[in-house]
């Protein structure tokens, strides 16, 4: 069954970012973008509207996952998973301004992600 909500996927990681694509359009989940880095996530996004945005937060580039969602956010409405290998306590205070619909440990997992996503459908 197709879910009509699209979710794009900011990775700098492409072997993590293709896996990701893979298990959630083997779950019926339209992946509408792969980014490699913030920038290129928030140009998209100006011309693209998308309905979850699964960041990783410590990315390549100028601006870190949370700036490219708080960005993302000011252009359109979209829920927020946040993906981190980092525990940081402020990192995550920082990312919990942005009431994000979960903040996720690396690495995600396909059946720990699905919970998430399933409840982002329901509300």
């Amino acid at each position: 069954m197709i879910k009509k909500l699209k979710i794009s996927i900011v990775e700098d990681e492409a072997i993590i970012a293709q896996f990701l694509k893979m298990e959630l359009e083997s779950e019926g989940y339209i992946v509408n973008g792969l980014y490699s880095n913030g920038k290129s996530c928030i140009e998209a996004l100006k011309n693209m509207d998308t309905d979850i945005l699964l960041v990783d937060i410590n990315l390549n580039g100028p601006i870190d996952g949370i700036d490219t969602a708080k960005e993302v956010l000011a252009l359109q409405k979209v829920e927020i998973v946040f993906m981190t290998g980092f525990s940081e306590e402020l990192i995550r205070e920082r990312a919990m301004k942005l009431n994000p619909a979960a903040f996720m440990n690396k690495p995600v997992e396909i059946e720990d992600l699905l919970p998430v996503l399933e409840k982002i459908i329901s509300h």
